[in-house]
């Protein structure tokens, strides 16, 4: 049975990234001429319709570029789409039908497929991590391991593989990692933290430990979450039992070397949530494909 999620909000933010980000993908396809062979070998005046598919199953992201990179092709073409973001693909599912003229059609082909493709991969690698841990209270959040330029569009495709999203930036929470506490010389951390708080209501405050003897000092600064850094699971077990006699207010958050085949395990520790960088920077792109539709 194909599940459908509730598509996740596509914001102003991301809409402004989606543009910019075509701007530049049709710039480098064009250049000065255009495309060359569409040019030189298709009527102009001939139309078509074409399909674009699910090549394997996955979860869909990215639906809201194709119009956008048709009405800077060729505003004609009319798109009917077939699929929300967040909708669950199996192979051969049809995502969207394109109709107008042929040349225009395959002039946008590979900048469509670019973004669908990794988009959707991203969506469906989260999404195999989000089964992993059904049944526990544990989320599953990407990092700032993104692409230059597409963080926004591939933490919307996390959302739409019914992830979460750690901090956007280095703006919006204050992360305390081993170089930081090392570095700093003038002011005790609790200190800074109030600080903080003081000056950025809205920023959530995470501190880094990869030792448990670092967990009753630092619960004690009332950190928003702890980052149990490369842990065992017996440690962050255990790291588990500390929190909850000491601060349970604190958020537990696993991160280092997760993978498909040990985040079940982390899950079941009790931490609350799960930073994985491979969302992001190594999903494999999912097969979608053009296929034409005979008349």
């Amino acid at each position: 049975m194909l599940q459908q999620t509730n598509s996740p909000s596509w914001k102003a933010a991301e809409q402004q990234a989606a543009e910019r980000l075509i701007e530049i993908a049709l710039e480098e396809d064009f250049g000065q001429r255009g495309d060359v062979t569409s040019l030189m070998f298709i009527d102009p005046a001939r139309t078509g319709r074409v399909r674009i598919a699910a090549r394997k199953p996955g979860r869909i992201a990215g639906i809201p570029i194709i119009p956008r990179v048709l009405q800077k092709v060729d505003p004609t073409i009319k798109c009917t789409l077939d699929v929300i973001d967040g909708d669950e693909l199996h192979s051969g599912q049809s995502i969207a039908v394109l109709e107008g003229a042929v040349q225009k059609i395959l002039m946008a082909e590979r900048t469509i497929l670019n973004f669908m493709t990794h988009l959707s991969g991203v969506a469906t690698l989260t999404s195999s991590y989000v089964s992993k841990v059904y049944g526990t209270n544990a989320q599953i959040l990407d990092t700032r391991k993104t692409l230059p330029g597409y963080r926004l569009l591939e933490k919307y495709a996390v959302r739409c593989g019914g992830g979460c999203n750690h901090r956007m930036g280095l703006y919006d929470a204050v992360m305390l990692k081993d170089n930081h506490l090392a570095s700093m010389t003038h002011k005790a951390p609790a200190e800074l933290i109030s600080s903080v708080r003081e000056k950025y209501a809205d920023i959530s405050i995470i501190i880094e430990i990869d030792r448990l003897d670092q967990m009753p000092a630092v619960l004690s600064w009332k950190p928003d979450v702890i980052l149990l850094d490369n842990m065992s699971n017996e440690e962050m077990t255990e790291a588990v039992q500390i929190r909850n006699q000491q601060n349970a207010g604190t958020l537990l958050e696993a991160s280092g070397g997760i993978n498909l085949q040990t985040v079940a395990a982390i899950a079941k520790t009790g931490v609350d949530r799960i930073s994985v960088g491979e969302l992001t920077h190594s999903a494999p792109a999912l097969d979608l494909g053009f296929d034409w539709i005979e008349r």
